[in-house]
């Protein structure tokens, strides 16, 4: 048996700063996903 199969797993593998990248990134999707049909909404038929 080698070290890295006797070793536990890491409980957590992300730092703060990619959760906090990550939850941003999730936000602006929202954001955008709420945006596009308002302003297709909003265009004329021609």
């Amino acid at each position: 048996m080698g070290y890295e199969e006797k070793c536990a797993a890491k409980p957590f593998s992300v730092t703060p700063w990619q959760l906090l990248r990550a939850a941003g990134k999730g936000f602006r999707r929202l954001l955008e996903r709420h945006r596009t049909p308002l302003m297709l909404s909003r265009l004329s038929d021609e």
